[in-house]
């Protein structure tokens, strides 16, 4: 399983072309004002909002499932403010659609036992969806009754597996299989790079780090840390193994990786899925430490899993590079044979999150002029 030595190239793409990208839309507004508690319970439509942000998604069986985060609700003459994303929302393309058909959404409310994360991982494949870690919103928590509560979660690290069943439709959780000798999955995998390979039922989390979050119990309250406010930063690529439940530790190449990188993707290329391993790409972040250093686009990490192996590969670019950006949309596709892929990348933020990017790239392997 390898990949020619072949520069990889980015090419510049003007429009969407992935269903993922029409719902990866991020909203940065203030937050300044007093807001009215005062809910009209009218506006509580779940489509009903402004936009969200950190929300994850996965595709499955041609539906597009969205979970977490939070949203920005407008509540009658008050300025919008963000609630907690207490939906599983569903866009199905199992047929051609109309995008400006409503009706390809649909919104199941998750259970108030099932902790809402962002900047967790979130993978799925034909039968399940895997929710794994996270930090907590600090976004308040709103009823449909149009009332402020206080959550009902027990649950703040990767140690238990949140879990939903599509066919049923029923959520369950389950504490997982530590390493016994190595470093556990205790802590919450926040803002790392999470990678999926689907036929192996694997997921792979990668640097991020341990911080819990916080809560709101409204617009207008301050926040209560859920855990520690200390920020722990991850090492190694933690990998766990849905058909055992189980975590294990696999050690990196400290010279060409950090265990201080947030935000960035980690995508696994489908047409290289054997029944070994898989070739996966590690592209852009921000690295925290010593200080804030955004990962350019004019190189990328490549990981091969059944080696554990990591080496690092320039990338050319027909004119501009992509702006080095962290939180982005990332997402690969294999051509038929399996000859060549494709990473699309969309959107993303800058060093400082003042300014959102809404261009896209695409970045082919082994090369592509």
């Amino acid at each position: 399983m390898a990949l020619s030595s072949s520069p990889l190239a980015f090419v510049r793409y003007a429009s969407c072309l992935t269903i993922l990208l029409a719902f990866a839309t991020l909203f940065q507004l203030s937050r300044a004002q007093q807001i009215s508690l005062t809910v009209n319970t009218n506006n509580l439509d779940p489509f009903n909002i402004c936009g969200s942000t950190y929300s994850k998604m996965v595709v499955s069986n041609n539906k597009v499932y969205i979970y977490g985060g939070s949203n920005w609700f407008r509540n009658g003459t008050s300025p919008p403010y963000q609630i907690t994303n207490t939906y599983l929302r569903i866009a199905d393309f199992t047929s051609a659609q109309n995008m400006s058909n409503t009706l390809i959404m649909t919104a199941l409310e998750i259970p108030d036992n099932v902790t809402i994360y962002n900047s967790g991982a979130f993978w799925g494949d034909e039968k399940w969806l895997y929710v794994v870690g996270g930090q907590t919103n600090l976004a308040p928590y709103l009823t449909q009754q149009g009332d402020f509560v206080s959550h009902n979660w027990t649950v703040f690290s990767a140690g238990t597996v949140f879990k939903y069943e599509i066919q049923s439709g029923k959520w369950s959780s389950e504490p997982t299989l530590q390493p016994t000798d190595e470093e556990t999955a205790a802590g919450t995998f926040c803002c790392g790079s999470f990678g999926w390979n689907e036929r192996l039922g694997r997921g792979f989390v990668f640097s991020g780090c341990d911080y819990a979050g916080a809560t709101r119990k409204d617009p207008n309250a301050g926040c209560d840390y859920t855990g520690s406010s200390d920020v722990v930063r991850n090492s190694n690529i933690m990998v766990f193994d849905t058909a055992g439940w189980r975590w294990s530790n696999k050690s990196t190449d400290k010279r060409l990786t950090s265990v201080s990188v947030e935000f960035g993707a980690f995508v696994f290329l489908p047409g290289t899925e054997t029944a070994d391993g898989s070739i996966a790409i590690l592209l852009g972040g921000i690295e925290k430490e010593p200080y804030d250093n955004m990962k350019s686009m004019r190189q990328v990490l490549v990981y091969e899993s059944k080696t554990g192996s990591w080496y690092n590969q320039e990338t050319t670019a027909e004119n501009d590079f992509p702006s080095a950006r962290h939180t982005f949309c990332a997402v690969a596709v294999s051509a038929s044979d399996n000859s060549s892929h494709n990473i699309y990348i969309y959107g993303g933020e800058t060093k400082d999150d003042t300014d959102g990017f809404s261009d896209m790239y695409v970045l082919s392997i082994p090369s592509f002029h």
